[in-house]
């Protein structure tokens, strides 16, 4: 960026963050939350209630004991307390004061949302400059600001990226590609199909991020062999990633985000969004297919499905110093456990190995099976970590009551396991590593970490001064109260919303934006609230699929064709695509959310 731009560009920060500061007083001063009655007159309770709990410690304490207060004093008592604290409570979500502190909340959030998009180097700046608004101005106390940087959240991805990074380092998910690609025999149809459903997959149970590098370079192999232009390949494979990483928790950061938010499990993502993934997935394909097919693909697969590519694309070409033929003689003699299952009916090729070699190929292929055997561990912990965490307390309270008495202890929570079963095994892979040190260093994306930690603590401001109570309220204000319809018509308009801004801005700041609004609309009680959980990640998942910026995985992706000297990709060329993509897969997904949600809570 030259200086001109830079200048034009803080310009334009500056203007914006003025603009963003006046209009938003003004919006709140004069945005009234007030008693009413008819069939909103609860929702303002509990949006006024919901308020002042946040900002009273006093009354907070009472309101949320008043059970525990009752069995040792009468109800009376507590009753009276508990309105002489709320009469004392100096929280008033209508004053000016409020306004004002929801005023410079939110030009916090907008000042770090446009200097990520301005200035993208320097974003974790606008963060950190950010919360420090935050503070020094009285809007977020210290506390509430550390809290809300999620360590949580940030521990499971640093001990996922230590996994991803070790089975990257020994073969595991360059294995899979490979493997799975081979499988098409290159026929258009289902290499089509298996290309998309790779790189759903691998998404869905990896990352994003990690899946399209290794999926990229693949694609990139035989586009080549087919001598094709490898960059429509690569679109079709990103949409298909986006799109798998909102399958499950792990697919995307903003899952595990939402998770926690909401305190959904693992089950509740593949029963609620697992199956509108895989229905996007379904129209991805033939509409990936009829556009691949116009690029030449058709053809040029044709060509090539008879020609012998077993030299060319080989899956134990996966070590580095050693041959595939000398892997695979190995294997053949020797038929290692686990290694001879997943290679099949290898043929021998009759390839000479000298005892320094089998030495090295058997120390490879054992990092390759301890790889397979932590990623399958690590999948399925997550994927049964709430009756993981039922049978430890169980355990823990059948413990502590040895000799008769029983001992307090604490209680493991599902999230909890849900955290730390990948610290476990990210500190086993670390005991099994010779460099560890080189795992959290070349594994771990610190930048990104970090500027998640500050982003959470400015968007945590937004709930704590009353933006989103007032957006919430205004939402079903808009919609005509707390009623299934307008449940559905709430989750389309945020599916919406977060789809088209997640095309031109990263996704997590739009969830993490969103997310206290949709809390606040289940807190008043809006019935099938939870499904505006499963919009929202449908919307900020699939709406990436809109522009070549709409996601981490369009990025990197691209950034992988830039290294290897491949031409530009054009904003239209992949929009043209991308605005058909997600209109019909979003829309599908949320056909089947809608349809799901009515068969629940009608």
């Amino acid at each position: 960026m030259g200086l001109n731009t830079k200048t034009s560009a803080g310009k334009v920060l500056l203007l914006a963050v003025i603009a963003t500061f006046v209009l938003s007083f003004i919006v709140y001063a004069n945005f009234k939350i007030t008693e009413i009655q008819g069939p909103l007159a609860k929702v303002v309770e509990k949006i006024i209630l919901g308020f002042q709990i946040k900002h009273c410690e006093t009354f907070k304490f009472l309101h949320e004991n008043q059970h525990e207060l009752s069995a040792l004093v009468s109800k009376s008592i507590v009753s009276n307390l508990t309105k002489a604290a709320e009469l004392k409570c100096p929280a008033d979500i209508n004053s000016i004061t409020t306004a004002l502190a929801e005023a410079i909340a939110t030009t916090a959030f907008v000042t770090a949302v446009l200097g990520t998009l301005l200035f993208w180097r320097k974003r974790l700046s606008y963060v950190m400059l950010g919360v420090a608004a935050l503070l020094f101005f009285g809007v977020a106390p210290y506390e509430l600001i550390i809290e809300h940087m999620e360590l949580g959240l940030i521990l499971f991805l640093i001990s996922m990226m230590v996994i991803v990074e070790y089975l990257s380092e020994n073969g595991v998910l360059e294995w899979i590609t490979v493997r799975l690609i081979k499988l098409s025999k290159f026929r258009p149809i289902p290499f089509v199909i298996i290309l998309a459903f790779l790189s759903w997959l691998m998404a869905a149970l990896v990352d994003e991020v990690t899946s399209i590098v290794f999926v990229t370079k693949i694609v990139i192999s035989i586009a080549g062999l087919l001598a094709v232009e490898p960059i429509p390949l690569i679109i079709y494979s990103v949409m298909a990633t986006n799109i798998g990483s909102a399958a499950t928790m792990i697919g995307n950061p903003i899952g595990i985000y939402i998770a926690l938010q909401s305190g959904k499990s693992f089950e509740h993502f593949i029963e609620w969004a697992t199956p509108g993934s895989l229905l996007a997935l379904l129209a991805l394909i033939p509409i990936g297919a009829i556009w691949l097919r116009k690029h030449g693909l058709f053809n040029a697969l044709k060509k090539v499905s008879s020609i012998d590519t077993s030299k060319s694309l080989d899956e134990w070409n996966i070590f580095e110093g050693v041959d595939s033929s000398k892997v695979k003689a190995y294997i053949a003699r020797k038929k290692p456990f686990f290694v001879s299952w997943l290679a099949g009916n290898i043929e021998d090729p009759r390839t000479p190995l000298t005892p320094e070699e089998e030495k090295l190929i058997a120390s490879y292929l054992k990092k390759f099976t301890e790889g397979w055997i932590f990623f399958i561990t690590v999948i399925l912990l997550i994927a049964f970590h709430t009756l993981i965490a039922s049978a430890l307390n169980a355990f823990l309270d059948l413990l502590y009551s040895i000799g008769g008495v029983h001992s307090i202890h604490a209680t493991i929570t599902p999230d909890a396991v849900l955290i730390f079963t990948p610290i476990i095994i990210a500190a086993i892979v670390m005991l099994k590593h010779e460099e560890p040190r080189k795992l959290i260093e070349h594994g771990v994306e610190w930048w990104t970490l970090v500027f998640f930690m500050f982003l959470f603590a400015i968007a945590s401001a937004l709930s704590y001064t009353g933006v989103t109570d007032k957006l919430a309220f205004a939402l079903v204000q808009s919609t005509g109260g707390l009623t299934l319809g307008a449940t559905i018509i709430l989750a389309i308009m945020i599916a919406i919303i977060s789809a088209i801004i997640s095309a031109f801005l990263d996704n997590m700041p739009v969830v993490v934006a969103l997310s206290p609004v949709v809390k606040t609309l289940i807190e008043i009680g809006l019935p099938g609230g939870d499904m505006l959980w499963w919009a929202l990640l449908y919307g900020a998942t699939m709406g990436g699929n809109m522009t070549m910026i709409g996601s981490t995985a369009n990025i990197v992706a691209l950034g992988i064709l830039e290294k290897e000297g491949y031409r530009e990709v054009k904003f239209m060329e992949w929009f043209k695509i991308g605005i058909i993509v997600v209109t019909i897969t979003l829309g599908l997904a949320l056909a089947q959310l809608i349809l799901h949600g009515l068969l629940v809570y009608s």
